[in-house]
C-alpha cells in the first residue's frame, strides 16, 4: 500500500499514513480533526539492502522509516 502525507488544517501538523488507494479521509492523530488534506510528498530517503538466501542475492529498496510505518500500521489494525 502506498504512503501518503497529510496536513491537518486545524492544528497545522503534517503526518504520513499507509492507506489503500480508495480511502481518502483521514483523522489527525494530534487533535482528532477530520479536516485534513493530502500534502505534497517531501523528498524521501531510501535504503538499499541486500538479501542473500544462500541461492541468490538480491538488492531491495525500501523507505528508511519502513519499520516505524509497519509498527504504526499493525497497531491501527488491532
Amino acid at each position: 500500500m502506498p504512503v501518503y502525507y497529510f496536513a491537518c488544517k486545524a492544528c497545522t501538523k503534517t503526518f504520513l499514513r499507509v492507506l489503500p488507494r480508495k480511502k481518502s479521509s483521514v483523522t489527525c492523530k494530534e487533535c482528532g480533526s477530520e479536516d485534513t488534506t493530502r500534502a505534497p510528498q517531501p523528498p524521501s530517503s531510501h535504503v538499499v539492502e541486500t538479501i542473500d538466501t544462500g541461492n541468490m542475492s538480491r538488492a531491495i529498496e525500501r523507505l528508511a522509516d519502513a519499520p516505524q510505518l509497519f509498527h504504526e500500521r499493525s497497531k491501527n489494525n488491532h
